[in-house]
């Protein structure tokens, strides 16, 4: 497929479900603890599926599992099969803080961002890590996290976009600064481990409440860890895993979660994908 033959929506969705049970059969083989969250536990439960208009795909690993994850791939050469591969900053081939299972078979375009190691159809791999009981330290946590990852996302933005897409225009030199700031690799490096390392603070094994902290909407997110307990919602026909307590999750995060938002906040990453060598 050419680049002026993108997949449609439908077309992303049906190649993202089969890289999902791709996933779901590999992390049963190897005894790893996966939940799908965010937008895709959302599409599960409200519309047994996508989201309609969602083009990605979001899981949560705890903490554990997720660097088992990290270390069994490595034995495998990155691979979950022939055309899946996961990236992450511990392998040094993602610039992101977290981990992404990429199908090299279709190619990805974006309008917002540039990263040279995030450029196919993915699938996102977050940590669940551990949380303080003190509502005001988890606060704290997810504030500074969310600072930091403001100016991750800065520095990925296309120049052209921060020009002519930035709402306030006082803001567009310090941006270019940021990023020329941060135009060297080892620097990003630094920012994203800094980014880790707040988010691992509390053990997960240990911490009566849990959340996707390094990559989450906010204290939100935290759960009671002895709530976080595996089942199964059915999504796009299959069954997949998610935590038991997802009812409390989905209110957290989105309020009346089966009430459809207005049209105008029915947005995608704006991405374009395309099948390489047809």
């Amino acid at each position: 497929m050419e680049k002026n033959n993108y997949l449609n929506i439908e077309q992303i969705h049906e190649e993202q479900k089969n890289m999902l049970e791709e996933i779901d059969k590999f992390c049963k083989r190897e005894k790893i603890t996966y939940y799908i969250c965010g937008g895709t536990l959302l599409g599960a439960i409200r519309h047994k599926g996508f989201i309609p208009w969602d083009d990605d795909v979001d899981i949560l690993m705890p903490r554990p599992d997720y660097e088992k994850f990290h270390e069994i791939l490595k034995k495998y050469n990155y691979h979950l099969n022939e055309s899946l591969i996961f990236r992450s900053f511990k392998y040094n081939n993602l610039l992101l803080p977290f981990g992404k299972v990429m199908n090299t078979k279709f190619k990805m375009e974006t309008h917002y961002y540039e990263n040279e190691f995030d450029n196919y159809l993915w699938v996102d791999i977050f940590p669940m890590d551990g949380l303080p009981e003190s509502n005001k330290k988890t606060e704290k946590i997810y504030k500074k996290v969310l600072f930091l990852r403001k100016i991750l996302a800065t520095i990925e933005v296309k120049d052209e976009i921060i020009e002519n897409e930035s709402r306030n225009k006082w803001i567009i030199l310090p941006k270019k600064i940021l990023r020329k700031y941060y135009n060297k690799k080892a620097r990003v490096v630094r920012l994203i481990n800094r980014i880790d390392k707040i988010s691992k603070k509390f053990d997960f094994e240990t911490s009566k409440y849990v959340g996707g902290v390094l990559w989450g909407y906010g204290p939100q997110e935290k759960l009671l860890k002895s709530e976080v307990t595996d089942t199964k919602v059915v999504f796009e026909g299959m069954k997949v895993n998610t935590f038991s307590c997802y009812d409390k999750y989905l209110t957290n995060l989105y309020g009346d979660y089966m009430k459809l938002p207005p049209i105008e906040k029915r947005i995608t990453h704006q991405i374009k994908i395309y099948r390489i060598g047809e």
